[in-house]
């Protein structure tokens, strides 16, 4: 599924997932992988370990949680200077100096 395809159908791409992997591309290349929460508990139970992938990732302060909903976000216009780690930092609670 084309990234494209996946913003537009997030829905199915989600309802597919229920049943296996999604892998999700960018300019043909696979860039992404949409599991559900049974296969992703399933791999993190394979790897043997008692952290899960994410937990491992926040400590190696790769992955940060969001502290707060996309929705709660306001849209940005086609002339907004706001940039996807703007966002992403406002998402996780971030403040980014400016």
């Amino acid at each position: 599924m084309t990234a494209r395809d996946f913003n537009q159908q997030v829905g199915r791409a989600q309802r597919v997932a229920d049943g296996e992997p999604v892998m999700v591309t960018r300019h043909g290349e696979p860039a992404y992988v949409l599991l559900s929460i049974t296969e992703y508990e399933r791999l993190n139970r394979a790897r043997g370990t008692t952290l899960s992938m994410i937990d491992e990732l926040e400590k190696l302060g790769q992955v940060t949680t969001a502290t707060r909903s996309v929705r709660e976000l306001a849209r940005p216009t086609a002339t907004s200077e706001v940039s996807t780690a703007d966002i992403v930092a406002d998402v996780r609670g971030h403040d980014r100096g400016y």
